[in-house]
């Protein structure tokens, strides 16, 4: 987790570690129970890559950040928006 930080936090990453990164990050983030970071990351993720073939699987992870979060509204607002999201997590 700590070197996928440093390197996120380059100025100049190439866009395919830089995606790898920050869905790893989020996905670490969330299986140690940090909600708020796993958030950041993932959020990062699909703010900077919304068409990606993975982009269905960080969205995925958003809201079960969120749901572990206990922010329910914004789970299902997540799972609402953007219809365009890919859905594909295989």
């Amino acid at each position: 987790k700590k070197m996928l930080t440093k390197i996120l936090g380059k100025s100049s990453v190439d866009n395919n570690i830089e995606k790898e990164a920050s869905l790893a990050t989020g996905e670490i983030y969330l299986k140690e129970g940090d909600y708020s970071n796993a958030i950041l990351f993932l959020n990062k993720f699909l703010t900077k890559f919304p068409s990606d073939d993975k982009a269905g699987e960080a969205k995925l992870l958003l809201i079960d950040a969120f749901f572990k979060k206990g922010d329910y509204k914004k789970a299902i607002e997540v799972y609402n928006s953007d219809q365009k999201t890919h859905w594909n997590c295989g």
